[in-house]
């Protein structure tokens, strides 16, 4: 199973063990909730496992999901299909209230035509994603009996996923470590800089990667060749002028959203030692003022 899923050999390995089991029982997967950073490939995972299953898998974006939006979702799933919410954290109360029932009986309760009334709905499966599981209210994480912590991939899986993601596209040795370490070990951006190569590329007629070809889709994108961006320069810069700095004040003076910051950009700025996150804030390293002198 999951041929083409590359790395979380821990979460296959279980995962094979549920699918099976499932596929042979009339019993949906147990609910679950897939955690770990920014671009993991949670999304990926929860497809594969559906794909796997030989099911359906409907999406709900949590952070702007209506009442209206999650009952559409609920009535198009049949017996062991899967629901995936995506930053399930960011659920709001009512529609919390509204999976309780669902997951413990298998009941939607809903006001129709101004009455509340209630529908057997399928046997499915609630697939979470989330980079916060502990803003889960307990008794919701609770129901949720199996956790899949989505590990940092190391470098050869980054390469794997590089050179499959390629497609008929070539790539040598060299330039496939250069988008691996451009790609901040995030599965998220090596798709899309491998997409930027392959519509560069084909562009261009041809089918190799070269180095001139390489730098001029980091200017198209605006990265350098170990993947910083001008928002991850900027974070330096300021940190380098003052003592420290809460995250508060970091998204207040650049302008940025505080979960950007903390989600995208300090996971790795951590990674490199240019920065350093306590409770007095975030202080620039002496590696990350002497990066910032070289460059």
């Amino acid at each position: 199973m999951f041929e083409k899923y590359i790395g979380q050999d821990h979460i296959k390995d279980l995962l094979t063990t549920f699918i099976t089991y499932s596929k042979s029982s009339t019993e949906p997967l147990q609910h679950m909730l897939i955690t770990g950073g920014s671009g993991l490939g949670k999304t990926t995972l929860a497809n594969a496992i559906a794909k796997e299953l030989g099911v359906k898998c409907v999406s709900l974006l949590a952070t702007n999901a209506s009442e209206d939006d999650l009952i559409k979702a609920i009535c198009n799933l049949s017996d062991k299909d899967i629901l995936f919410i995506d930053e399930i954290h960011a659920l709001n109360k009512k529609l919390i209230e509204i999976l309780f029932p669902i997951i413990s009986e298998h009941i939607l309760y809903t006001k129709y035509q101004g009455v509340m009334t209630r529908f057997r709905v399928s046997n499915f499966t609630i697939i979470g994603a989330t980079t916060h599981e502990g803003k889960l209210p307990t008794a919701f994480l609770n129901r949720f009996t199996v956790t899949l912590n989505l590990k940092p991939y190391t470098e050869s899986e980054l390469t794997a996923m590089t050179k499959l993601y390629l497609g008929q596209y070539k790539a040598d040795d060299t330039m496939l470590n250069a988008i691996v370490n451009m790609s901040k070990g995030v599965p998220r951006i090596i798709t899309n800089i491998t997409n930027s190569v392959k519509i560069y590329l084909k562009s261009l007629g041809k089918d190799t990667l070269e180095q001139k070809d390489l730098k001029m889709i980091q200017m198209f994108l605006g990265v350098n060749d170990i993947g910083l961006n001008n928002v991850d320069f900027e974070i330096l810069r300021y940190l380098s002028k003052v003592k420290s700095a809460s995250l508060k004040t970091l998204a207040s003076v650049l302008s940025i959203e505080a979960i950007n910051i903390e989600q995208i950009h300090e996971p790795y700025l951590i990674k490199l030692g240019f920065i350093e996150r306590s409770s007095a804030g975030r202080t620039i390293t002496d590696a990350g003022r002497k990066y910032l002198i070289d460059k």
